[in-house]
């Protein structure tokens, strides 16, 4: 990981958000555990992180299912949603049962994240901050709230 880290805009909002709703928040990265931790000093809000889940926390990585299913066992969790910015995160999340917003960070097209299963696409995380409530009303709509 470059020693250059910035947060994606947004992305602390995003997490503030989540807690105030009180949601459990677990950053599940394909990236070494070490990787993990120095991307949540970056966000500077590890208070709102419950729990990590790294790639060496797994045998598989995204797309496979079992960074999502440990993320949410590690917390006790039976719901979810994931956010992520590349079609790999929605197909983990698909492949898990669990419903996934994409976010146009990742250089990945819109399209493209909806074509993988995503059940909304936004701009950023700020976008999804912004959303929130009426994303979680979508989902409690399909039967998938988290």
């Amino acid at each position: 990981m470059s020693t250059h880290l910035t947060p994606t805009p947004g992305a602390g909002d995003l997490l503030e958000a989540l807690k105030s709703r009180g949601l459990h928040v677990v950053l599940a990265s394909s990236g070494s555990r070490d990787d993990t931790e120095k991307a949540l000093d970056v966000l500077e809000t590890r208070s709102c992180v419950d729990a990590t889940v790294s790639g060496d926390d797994a045998d598989a990585t995204k797309p496979d299912s079992e960074p999502v299913r440990r993320a949410v066992d590690v917390i006790g969790g039976r719901r979810a949603v994931v956010v992520g910015d590349a079609v790999w995160d929605v197909e983990s999340a698909r492949r898990s049962g669990y419903p996934a917003w994409g976010v146009l960070t990742g250089g990945v097209a819109r399209s493209d994240l909806l074509d993988a299963g995503a059940a909304a696409v936004f701009q950023d995380p700020a976008g999804v901050a912004d959303g929130l409530d009426a994303a979680l009303l979508d989902l409690e709509a399909r039967g998938a709230r988290p």
